[in-house]
């Protein structure tokens, strides 16, 4: 079970995550009107971005705005931020300056939250003083470069947590949708399992799915921005945030669509149906629903607009989905290979993903290749067999529950679907 901080009258940890929108002025000035529009804009949390001010003024006299900033921010948090340059900051590397910067928002007696980065070169000591203050420590880590793998993802996260800071951040760029397709898994682990509140963020335009559904992933706080005022690449208005993360919210809090995934031939469909008649809701087939939408079969689609446009047609059926009562959704067997469709699966229910033996596919999709395009050319057991080895990843990164089927009755695996639900 994730803990919970309160500060101030702010709990970071539960409910819709909480919106920080960073004050990135270099003068005194700046910064506070900065604080005061923040204000305005319904934000959560002020983020004092300490590297953007010049640099005499924030070591010798920014205790004053500081003061001030605190007073703006009223009963809000004041998170204090000196990112250094190999972690995307605006100043030049210097580990004492760092240091000297980070002690300054410490000794201010203004803040309530102080960012520490993980590879810094004093960290044990500045969080040592943070401690000492009484200022609970985001540790962070950043890279504006690329994404880590799985495995450096993993390390970071264990490396963190062994540190004992209140909250942990990971912020990097994606390069790709598998890239943020790691963030998006790496969360969801997180969230299972971790003790401490987290921030998980893929940056950039790629990465926007990742802000706005940190709810269903577990972050306990995104970043958001005045009009012109980003701080880190793919930044939304913080006014626009609030309508995305709110939406996603409303739609979690109504009920749960269900959401059935699988390689084709898995038994998604019997299984839909079965679960409907022991529940009353109704199912939402995305390939025949695509196929009633197009006037076409899906081998037509894939003829007329190629694998891309009948993807585009799947991600358009599941943002319907916000509108719609909670249905059971049996999904097609490339749904999942979108990130983003992903994250609005995760954002609007459960997702279970039900396996089988490559066997047992090819002999269930004996004689019904003709309408599914992807598998026609393959339907040997080698063929099968690679198929499903190349989605397992996204299959499983995807799912919150798994479920196998070899050998089962669809009443029997309709049955234990039914018993995940009402363990949650």
């Amino acid at each position: 079970m994730m803990e919970t901080i309160k500060v101030r009258n702010t709990v970071f940890g539960e409910g819709i995550p909480k919106i920080a929108v960073p004050l990135v002025g270099k003068t005194e000035e700046e910064i506070v009107s900065q604080a005061e529009k923040a204000v305005e804009a319904s934000a959560d949390l002020l983020e004092l971005r300490a590297d953007a001010v010049d640099t005499q003024l924030l070591l010798s006299g920014m205790q004053g705005g500081l003061a001030r900033v605190r007073e703006a921010a009223g009963d809000l948090p004041v998170l204090y931020t000196y990112r250094s340059s190999r972690e995307g900051g605006l100043k030049q590397e210097n580990e004492s300056e760092y240091k000297e910067a980070v002690l300054t928002g410490l000794r201010s007696s203004c803040i309530d939250l102080i960012d520490i980065e993980l590879n810094a070169e004093d960290r044990e000591l500045l969080c040592a003083e943070a401690q000492k203050a009484g200022v609970p420590v985001v540790l962070s880590w950043h890279n504006f470069h690329k994404t880590p793998d799985e495995e450096e993802l993993q390390e970071l996260v264990d490396r963190m947590l062994a540190c004992g800071t209140e909250i942990i951040k990971l912020a990097s760029m994606p390069h790709s949708a598998s890239d943020v397709q790691r963030v998006l898994a790496r969360s969801a682990a997180l969230k299972q399992r971790a003790e401490k509140p987290f921030i998980m963020i893929s940056m950039g335009e790629f990465g926007q799915i990742v802000r706005q559904s940190a709810e269903a992933y577990g972050s306990v706080l995104t970043f958001g921005c005045l009009p012109g005022n980003a701080s880190a690449p793919g930044q939304i208005a913080a006014d626009e945030l609030r309508k995305r993360l709110e939406q996603v919210h409303e739609t979690r809090m109504r009920g749960k669509h269900l959401f059935l995934t699988g390689f084709m031939g898995c038994g998604k469909s019997s299984a839909a149906d079965a679960l409907s008649k022991k529940t009353g809701m109704s199912v939402v087939e995305m390939d025949a629903e695509i196929e009633r939408e197009a006037g076409c079969s899906i081998s037509e689609i894939f003829e007329k607009e190629g694998e891309q446009g009948f993807r585009d047609r799947e991600s358009s059926l599941l943002a319907s989905l916000y509108e719609r009562e909670p249905s059971i959704v049996s999904c097609g067997g490339g749904a999942v290979l979108r990130p983003g469709n992903v994250a609005m699966m995760r954002c609007l229910g459960l997702t279970v993903l039900l396996t089988a033996k490559p066997e047992t596919i090819l002999e269930r999709l004996t004689g019904e290749s003709e309408n599914r395009p992807l598998i026609r050319e393959h339907m040997t057991l080698d063929g099968v067999r690679e198929k499903m080895a190349g989605r397992k990843e996204q299959y499983e990164a995807a799912a919150e529950r798994f479920i196998e089927t070899d050998g089962r009755s669809v009443e029997d695996i309709a049955s234990e679907i039914i018993f995940l639900l009402q363990g949650k």
